[in-house]
C-alpha cells in the first residue's frame, strides 16, 4: 500500500500550499506595523494579537512540523493491513481541517482589520 503514502503526502503538499499561499495574500494586505487579530472573546472583542510575522507564519511552520512528524510516523509504521488505512485516515483529515481552521481564522482576522479600518478591501 505504497500509494497511500503517496497520496497522504500529496493532500499534505496540497493543504500546505493552500495555507500559505492564503497567509501570503493577508501579508501583502497587512501593514507591518498592524496587530493582527489572534483570539476573539466571547462578547466579540479581541483578546488577543500578535504581530504580523508571528500571526500570518505560525500555522504554515505549525502545519508543516506536524506533517513532517506524521510522515515520519507513517514512514515506521507498517505498509498493509488496518494500521496503514487508519494512518492515511489521518494523514487525509487532518491537512484538510488544519487548512479549513486557518482560513476561517484569516477571514476573521481580515475582517476585523477591515472594520477597524486598519487596510483596505
Amino acid at each position: 500500500m505504497d500509494w497511500l503514502h503517496i497520496i497522504g503526502d500529496g493532500l499534505w503538499i496540497a493543504a500546505l500550499s493552500i495555507i500559505c499561499s492564503s497567509s501570503l495574500g493577508a501579508w501583502k494586505r497587512i501593514p507591518a506595523k498592524v496587530k493582527v487579530p489572534m483570539q476573539w472573546a466571547r462578547s466579540g472583542k479581541v483578546s488577543f494579537r500578535a504581530s504580523r510575522p508571528i500571526a500570518l507564519l505560525a500555522v504554515p511552520v505549525a502545519a508543516f512540523v506536524a506533517g513532517m512528524v506524521m510522515l515520519i510516523v507513517n514512514r515506521n509504521a507498517p505498509a498493509d493491513g488496518p494500521d496503514a488505512l487508519i494512518l492515511f485516515g489521518v494523514r487525509a483529515t487532518v491537512p484538510a481541517i488544519l487548512a479549513i481552521v486557518h482560513l476561517r481564522w484569516l477571514q476573521a482576522a481580515l475582517k476585523t482589520l477591515e472594520d477597524e479600518g486598519e487596510i483596505e478591501r
